[in-house]
């Protein structure tokens, strides 16, 4: 093996440098690179071998990789870096050294770490000026200040003392109660004093949110500002505070307990859950819910406690109590949906009218699995990537599914087809379901054919035919090379699919599914747009239209467009009162009412202007719209 040991930024050659082979503790070879900076080691047995180069007042650096495997030629290249030592004393507050410590060292942007201990009180570090500090190498609780210290010529040696102090922060524990087997808490820590403020390059936020299981129950905060802070424990993500406590933190870490509560009768909804032999479910540990009310809609993660009986409870309040409060008042009904999954059962899903039911007995089936082979899959290089997922559109136990936004009707994440045009999807718990057939590309994944089916125990097996894909092209007369036109499905789509507009004024779009599409291109006068159906003409001439208004296509009955009043054909004109001028003036508004609980839409339907109720907020999920919605003109 032969290897070539430089000087950093002159490229000169370093002689005497000794060169070292090791491949386990007892073994080792050496080497002296010659005048030319060469070195040679040889006779090096076939084993994985760490190679280490080191030369007094230098840093040396392997360039690549000092790892490799021996019996074979290699050349291994080494980087000397002109160095300095410094001397450190690391004393904590009482005046005496730790056993070990971490040095955080920065100069000129850089950052790295070294150890320290008492037997190698040196730490070698390249010439300039350097801030250091450390952290005692225990528990890390305390931390010193950053100092400088300077290294101007090779081999020169300094000394710094650094001086440990108690890293303000939180360091508390949480009791589980001993009568419930629960699987998670979240807690919190923030400041309770007026106004936000910022934490140092090197704290930890205060507001982090920490995820705490039983054989984890301790949380610690360090790097706190001075100050009160407020700890809370939480049963869900985004749900009520159960617990809560006042800390001042001054200059050291301040130690708390908190318990959390028994849930009660009054409070809690319980869950019997049960396998197909007719035992109790013994691995549930969390459920997904998602509560329902007028126009809103809140999701998150709760966990389950389970009782000596074998029964689940949790909270029957997800909301903060304000919160809550606006959604359980006389004129609202609020819908909860829960989710289960116990391994290797699949998931189930119930839901409830909120006070007329706090107990639910789920009975799971033998779990089932669907072979799902995509006919027509094309396996040329230029085909899109295809993936399904399964969809569920009614529980087993027959509650109705709302699949304009219920939990009922949420969607497992998709699942990429092979190479042969298959793949499998489950376990599941046996129902009807819907098998979504989606391509990815333009960047998202696209859906492009769905299917229902009735899935039973065990096997299953669907054939789902791939749709025929269009490709478009748009003559764009008078648009400047190398700019972009957009194509929208709908107007709500994140990400519109962009081409190019080439020498000859073209642009065009492959891997098109069925349906409406609106073209847009920025000009001088606004925003233009033109409305095109797929398949139809392969290329059409871009003809827009000034846009003020956005045309509704509705596709569910069961969407929020629908339930909200919309018919399909509707063209939104306006916000409040404010009509739509153009195209940005349109999004402006649309944007700035999007907060609003509800807003007034002003509506054209067949010449006569209405006004209907919506929240904006909830159009941003395209899959509960129930249609969509294409920029237009009146």
């Amino acid at each position: 093996m032969y290897s070539l040991l430089t000087k950093r930024k002159k490229g000169e050659f370093l002689a005497d440098a000794a060169k070292r082979h090791r491949w386990t503790s007892v073994h080792s070879r050496e080497a002296i690179t010659d005048e030319s900076g060469s070195y040679e080691l040889t006779d090096v047995p076939p084993v994985v071998f760490l190679l280490l180069a080191e030369r007094r007042g230098y840093i040396v650096e392997c360039r690549d990789n000092s790892v490799a495997n021996g019996g074979t030629d290699a050349e291994i290249d080494f980087t000397a870096i002109p160095a300095g030592e410094v001397t450190l004393a690391v004393r904590l507050p009482n005046g005496e050294m730790p056993l070990d410590a971490e040095i955080r060292c920065g100069g000129e942007g850089s950052h790295s770490y070294q150890r320290w201990t008492k037997r190698l009180p040196t730490i070698k570090l390249p010439l300039g000026t350097h801030q250091i500090s450390a952290i005692d190498g225990n528990q890390s609780e305390y931390s010193s200040k950053w100092e400088s210290v300077t290294l101007a010529e090779r081999g020169q040696a300094v000394t710094a003392e650094l001086r440990l102090f108690g890293r303000p922060g939180i360091k508390g524990r949480v009791r589980f109660p001993q009568d419930e087997n629960y699987s998670r808490c979240y807690v919190s820590c923030q400041r309770t004093s007026a106004g936000r403020v910022e934490t140092s390059a090197d704290s930890v936020g205060a507001e982090k949110t920490r995820h705490l299981q039983p054989y984890q129950r301790s949380f610690l905060y360090r790097d706190l500002y001075p100050g009160a802070y407020c700890v809370t424990l939480y049963r869900s993500l985004h749900g009520p505070p159960v617990a809560s406590q006042i800390v001042e933190v001054s200059d050291g870490l301040e130690e708390l307990e908190m318990d959390l509560p028994l849930l009660i009768n009054s409070e809690s909804s319980v869950l019997w859950a049960f396998d197909p032999d007719g035992n109790p479910v013994r691995n549930l540990q969390s459920a997904r819910y998602e509560v329902r009310w007028n126009d809103e809609t809140r999701r998150g993660v709760v966990a389950l406690a389970q009782k000596k009986d074998g029964s689940y409870w949790w909270p029957a309040r997800f909301l903060p109590k304000e919160e809550w409060d606006e959604a359980t008042d006389e004129e609202s009904q609020v819908v909860v949906s829960m989710e289960v999954e116990p391994r290797g059962l699949g998931k189930k899903r119930f839901s409830a009218v909120y006070g007329r039911e706090q107990e639910f007995t789920v009975r799971f089936s033998l779990p089932a699995s669907v072979h799902v082979t995509v006919t027509g899959f094309d396996q040329s290089p230029e085909a899109p990537a295809m993936s399904v997922k399964l969809e569920a559109i009614a529980s087993v136990e027959g509650i109705e599914s709302h699949a304009a936004g219920a939990i009922a009707g949420a969607a497992a994440s998709f699942k990429p087809v092979g190479a042969d045009g298959t793949t499998t999807l489950g376990p599941v718990q046996p129902g009807k379901y819907e098998v979504v057939l989606a391509m990815k590309a333009h960047g998202d994944e696209e859906e492009c054919a769905r299917m229902a089916i009735t899935l039973a125990p065990g096997a299953n097996a669907v054939k789902i035919a791939l749709p025929a894909f269009h490709s478009l092209t748009v003559l764009c007369a008078g648009a400047e090379p190398g700019s972009n036109f957009h194509i929208w499905r709908s107007v709500l789509d994140a990400r519109p699919i962009t081409a190019e507009i080439d020498d000859q004024g073209r642009a065009s779009v492959e891997h098109l599914t069925p349906g409406e599409y609106a073209i847009s291109l920025p000009n001088e006068n606004g925003v233009g747009v033109m409305t095109v159906q797929v398949p139809g003409p392969a290329q059409v001439v871009f003809a827009p239209q000034a846009v003020d208004a956005l045309r509704v296509a509705v596709t569910s009955e069961d969407g929020r467009l629908a339930r909200a009043g919309f018919r399909d054909g509707d063209l939104i004109i306006g916000v409040d009162g404010a009509e739509f001028e153009n195209a940005q003036q349109m999004m402006f508004l649309l944007m700035s009412h999007s907060a609003a609980a509800r807003v007034q839409l002003n509506i054209l339907r067949g010449g006569v202007r209405l006004e209907i109720a919506a929240s904006l907020s909830e159009w941003t999920r395209e899959q509960t719209l129930g249609g969509t919605l294409l920029p237009a003109a009146r």
